[in-house]
Formats: structure tokens, C-alpha cells, sequence
């Protein structure tokens, strides 16, 4: 029973890091990320966004649902790097970390069916390695991430 009370009070202990200090402040960020880091994800996102619409025509929906919600998962770790908090020591408690608005982006991913969530997703992709970008300095190429962007948006709207 004493290990279990300890973990308790540890536990305990852990969640009022976010009473006593701000969410950045008590799980700030270990990961550096520069605009090179920016750059390859931009390059890794739109590369895999170029490849979604495939999914579609192949009629491979369950694929498809699939890779949004891992994908969603990714969303939700970019929008950790913009508030600098560490995605794996605190992946809970979204009201702690995220603004409204960005809450709301985040459920907006959730309400158009598959064909509409994912291109609300890699919108929102591209919105918040933009404010990623915009926070360190450089990294996004804008006008080649929206370009492809245009392309799959137009193909998945056949899906919508």
C-alpha cells in the first residue's frame, strides 16, 4: 500500500506543475528545432500529402481513416513545438496548452468527413509550420507547401 501512496503524492505531485507554472515553463520543449528542421518536415508533410489522394481513388477508405488520425496525431505534435512544450512528458489536458482557436482547428479536423477532415488537416499543417517558422526564424517554404496543397485540395474535393 506505501508504493502506491507514493505514486499518488508523485502523481498528485506532477499534475500541479501546471497550477504553480505555465504549461511552457514546466514541460518546456528538448527537442532544437532551426529552420533546417522546419524545412524537412515541410518537405515530409507534402510529401505525404501529395500521396493521400491515391488512397482515394484505390477506394482504400479504411486506409484512409487511418492515416488521418495518425496524421492528426502529427498535427497536434507541430502545434506543441509553436507553445514549446514537450509533446512526450505532457500529451494530455489540451485546455492547458492550447488557445481556443487553436482547439477549435483542432476539431475542426473532426466534422467534414474524410475527404473534407484531411484537407482541414493539411491546412492546418501548413498554418502552424508556418507559425513554427514564423517563431524560429525561417524554414517554411510557403509557396511550394500551398501549391501541392491546391493540387490535392482540388483532387480530394471529388471525395467531399
Amino acid at each position: 500500500m506505501k508504493d502506491y501512496e507514493e505514486s499518488y503524492e508523485e502523481s498528485n505531485a506532477e499534475s500541479m506543475k501546471s497550477v504553480i507554472k505555465p504549461p511552457a515553463e514546466a514541460w518546456p520543449t528538448t527537442k532544437t528545432i532551426t529552420p533546417d528542421t522546419i524545412r524537412q518536415q515541410t518537405t515530409d508533410f507534402a510529401v505525404v500529402m501529395a500521396a493521400i489522394p491515391s488512397s482515394f481513388y484505390s477506394s482504400e477508405i479504411h486506409s484512409t481513416r487511418f492515416q488521418l488520425e495518425l496524421y492528426r496525431i502529427d498535427l497536434v505534435k507541430l502545434m506543441y513545438d509553436v507553445v514549446g512544450i514537450d509533446y512526450a512528458r505532457r500529451y494530455k489536458h489540451f485546455t492547458e496548452l492550447f488557445s481556443g482557436k487553436q482547439l477549435d482547428d483542432l476539431a475542426s479536423t473532426y466534422s467534414g468527413g474524410v475527404a473534407g477532415d484531411m484537407i482541414t488537416l493539411w491546412y492546418l499543417v501548413g498554418k502552424y509550420l508556418q507559425n513554427l517558422s514564423d517563431k524560429i526564424g525561417g524554414g517554411f517554404d510557403a509557396d511550394w507547401y500551398w501549391n501541392i496543397y491546391a493540387v490535392v485540395k482540388s483532387q480530394l474535393l471529388e471525395f467531399a
